[in-house]
């Protein structure tokens, strides 16, 4: 059974699963995941709305909302007041290395494991010298570049 959060909760602080902070510790990317099947742009958007509201707009340059089978960017200083996000990708394109090591797929994988998956390729993009080909949608966002040679900072789950 994937996770039901249907969203942050009123009168909660912030809480982000992980920050990637630039070398001058500046936070570049605020990343959300959530194990969740069947979300669309509306509801990603109704997510950030949430946020708004509840004045935990993300403070950084980007925030990633990340599901099984959706990967949501949103260019924190491009974000209109309907909250669209700026990007939405194949989740399971963009991660498709990282579920074949694992032997599943977005159906199947449990939420502590796809904390995990996305943990693991959050770290490989800012590492990476290149990004692969399944990131060039993801590149022309400008996120690579923002979080090349940045640090994970990982609350628990």
């Amino acid at each position: 059974m994937m996770e039901s959060h249907s969203g942050p909760q009123p009168d909660s602080q912030p809480r982000f699963d992980v920050a990637i902070h630039d070398r001058k510790g500046q936070a570049k990317a605020l990343v959300q995941v959530k194990a969740r099947l069947g979300t669309t742009r509306a509801w990603a958007t109704k997510y950030w709305l949430k946020l708004d509201a509840l004045g935990q707009r993300p403070n950084a340059d980007y925030f990633l909302l990340v599901t099984p089978e959706k990967l949501y960017v949103w260019k924190t200083a491009k974000a209109k007041t309907e909250g669209t996000p700026t990007c939405v990708l194949d989740a399971s394109v963009v991660l498709s290395s990282y579920f074949k090591r694992l032997g599943t797929g977005p159906e199947g994988i449990k939420p502590l494991a796809f904390n995990m998956l996305v943990g693991a390729w959050l770290d490989d993009l800012t590492t990476a010298a290149s990004p692969g080909t399944e990131n060039e949608e993801l590149a022309r966002t400008g996120l690579l570049r923002a979080i090349a040679g940045g640090t994970l900072r990982e609350e628990p789950v």
